[in-house]
């Protein structure tokens, strides 16, 4: 447990340490932040591999699981699965404000199981979303 102290300890400081040079890039840093605080609080998101077939196409990600499973695998339950963004399955190096806002939505679902679904309020994430919001509508905030 100590590591991961350790880890979330580090991982927050570099965030911290960002520079406000490129939207994306500030985005796409806090994105992987926090999938990396999920790993590091044990829910860690297997997009990479279907946990069906094993196969390297994938496409949902089970709000039960966290794991992924390829399109065919999960298309008749695909109402009750996320839709990977393609910025996720690209490790955040995609530039889509729609993805990262489906990637935070992703996320932000996790967070609220972890919490027992007391529906917390997270400030912090609701200005990076109006912050995305402002950004697709042009708006350099």
């Amino acid at each position: 447990m100590w590591q991961k102290n350790i880890e979330i300890y580090n991982d927050i400081v570099e965030l911290s340490l960002l520079q406000k040079n490129d939207n994306n890039v500030l985005i796409s840093k806090y994105l992987r932040w926090e999938t990396q605080f999920l790993k590091n609080l044990g829910y860690e998101l297997n997009i990479d591999i279907c946990s069906v077939s094993g196969n390297k196409d994938t496409y949902f990600i089970s709000p039960k699981t966290g794991n992924a499973v390829s399109y065919e695998v999960g298309k008749k339950y695909s109402s009750k699965l996320f839709k990977i963004p393609l910025c996720m399955k690209e490790n955040f190096e995609k530039d889509s404000y729609n993805d990262y806002l489906n990637a935070l939505e992703i996320t932000g679902f996790f967070f609220n199981k972890i919490l027992e679904n007391r529906r917390q309020k997270f400030i912090f994430r609701n200005q990076i979303v109006a912050y995305i919001n402002n950004l697709q509508l042009g708006i350099n905030p």
